[in-house]
């Protein structure tokens, strides 16, 4: 199956976008930010227009203002996550996104509590 490919306008011209290129989606003002390792392009439209165009379990919204393809998380931390592609950026991760995400994600080992359950277990 080949990977589908999606096209944006820029200077009345299409551009080719590879799904596969895109690691992160960024709300900037009346625009969606699609970041790759090798740049960005900022497209008009809203990040759940943005979402609804790609297959589901592509990505993933963590944050009012971020979505990232499940394939570049590194790591995951409850307040922030940081994707392969770039080290270096730490994107938060809200509170109501990160429980849906953890739904998403497989984890090896004992099951990784909710972070409430966390902080109360610290607390007790």
């Amino acid at each position: 199956m080949s990977t589908p490919y999606y096209f944006y306008r820029t200077n009345g011209i299409l551009m080719q976008m590879h799904m596969e290129a895109i690691d992160l989606m960024e709300v900037n003002k009346n625009y969606v930010r699609f970041v790759n390792k090798n740049g960005y392009v900022d497209i008009r439209t809203t990040l759940e227009n943005a979402l609804a165009q790609f297959p589901k379990n592509y990505f993933i919204q963590v944050h009012r203002s971020y979505a990232v393809a499940f394939n570049q998380i590194d790591k995951l931390g409850k307040d922030s996550l940081f994707i392969l592609s770039r080290p270096e950026l730490e994107i938060p991760v809200s509170r109501k996104y990160y429980k849906e995400l953890l739904k998403h994600i497989k984890i090896i080992g004992p099951d990784l509590q909710e972070p409430d359950q966390e902080d109360k277990k610290i607390e007790s």
